[in-house]
């Protein structure tokens, strides 16, 4: 039971992305270029980069806000 609900909820957490990336295709392409600058080695993550994007999601989640851009 347990893992039936923690699948719904990754589904209903990717769906609530989905929709954020699909009303702000401008953002969508920031993160795409983020993702490769990381990828490539162009950038270099902060230290605490796992800690601020937890807070940012939470942040998404609760208020549709980005603060770290």
């Amino acid at each position: 039971m347990l893992s039936e609900e923690y699948i719904r909820r990754e589904k209903q957490v990717a769906e609530g992305f989905k929709e954020y990336f699909d009303k702000r295709p401008e953002f969508k392409k920031e993160m795409e270029n983020l993702w490769y600058s990381l990828k490539n080695d162009e950038i270099t993550p902060p230290k605490n980069l796992e800690k601020e994007l937890l807070k940012s999601v939470k942040n998404i989640i609760k208020n549709g806000v980005i603060t770290w851009l």
